[in-house]
């Protein structure tokens, strides 16, 4: 497991959106996207 991951997923839940994390976390909408689809599976 990569804690880089949990931290996206909480700042998306934070924030409320995916494209609002991407801002906080200084990457890119798809980066976040990727994260969460590797936790779903």
């Amino acid at each position: 497991m990569d804690l880089r991951r949990f931290i996206t997923f909480k700042t998306v839940v934070e924030e409320g959106s995916f494209a609002q994390a991407a801002r906080k976390l200084c990457c890119t909408q798809s980066t976040i996207t990727f994260q969460i689809q590797q936790l779903e599976q």
